[in-house]
């Protein structure tokens, strides 16, 4: 693959775990349970744009050194730190459903930070 096609497919499989996410945060304020295909996607498209976010920091960058830089990192670490409190977030709710409801809010708030500080990231390649 092109090096510079790279930062379009992160984006494209980040775009989609997002656009999963936000219908997934409807349905939860619905009060409608999701249907399994369309979480299991939103999570494995989640972890697999935050693996391509650290590959792309580690050196597959279009310029073909490593691509690192603040908001890579950021968006990087937002990401792991949103899967994170994705995961934890119904084992939480399992005991204190206002525990797991502030959790799952953290997990949508840092998802979308670090889809917006990929964005800015992007933008930076273009320059």
């Amino acid at each position: 693959m092109s090096p510079e096609l790279i930062p379009f497919v992160i984006l494209t499989i980040t775009t989609t775990a997002a656009a999963l996410g936000l219908y997934l945060f409807a349905l939860f304020l619905q009060r409608r349970r999701p249907a399994k295909l369309i979480l299991g996607a939103h999570i494995l498209l989640g972890m697999a744009g935050l693996e391509q976010v650290a590959v792309l920091i580690r050196g597959a960058g279009p310029s073909g050194a490593a691509a690192a830089g603040q908001f890579g990192t950021a968006a990087a670490g937002l990401f792991a730190l949103s899967l994170f409190s994705g995961f934890v977030a119904p084992i939480v709710a399992q005991r204190s459903k206002q525990g797991g409801v502030a959790l799952l809010y953290s997990h949508v708030g840092l998802g979308l930070a670090g889809f917006a500080s990929l964005l800015v990231w992007f933008g930076s390649f273009a320059m």
